[in-house]
């Protein structure tokens, strides 16, 4: 794969002589896939994503509702963006993980300013993200 000196010919459909577009990132049932097969790209559209649901959580937060809500709506509304294809994308390399497990940490920061991450996750019974994909991927049976 590091050789890039290797010409890939067009992929041409035959009944129209119609060659077919290359792109170099698709997103297929929402898992963004990459030309060079790395998942920088979906991870940050992950990143971005459930960044943008923790403003949720802080509304929450300033109008008075218990942490333990706010992490009710946290498993609903944020987690499941971070978890959704594990099973495909679950070998990520350390630095796309810590960049998800950014955004738990940011949250539970938003429900327990005091504590600390760790004290947060084991407060409301949680596992890192990490932790989560590993167990999730052992749990897939196939058929």
């Amino acid at each position: 794969m590091h050789n890039h000196n290797f010409l890939i010919r067009p992929i041409v459909i035959d009944n129209d002589n119609t060659v077919v577009e290359r792109v170099t990132t698709y997103k297929l049932l929402g898992i963004i896939m990459s030309d060079d097969l790395k998942w920088t790209k979906h991870v940050d559209y992950i990143f971005k994503k459930a960044s943008k649901r923790l403003f949720s959580l802080r509304t929450l937060k300033k109008a008075g509702v218990a942490s333990e809500s706010i992490v009710k709506t946290y498993l609903a509304t944020v987690r499941p963006i971070l978890e959704y294809g594990v099973q495909v994308c679950q070998d990520i390399p350390d630095c796309l993980s810590r960049k998800l497990e950014l955004v738990q940490k940011r949250a539970l920061f938003i429900m327990f300013p005091t504590l600390s991450y760790k004290e947060a996750l084991l407060r409301m019974n949680l596992t890192t993200l990490e932790d989560r994909r590993k167990s999730l991927c052992c749990n897939v049976r196939i058929l």
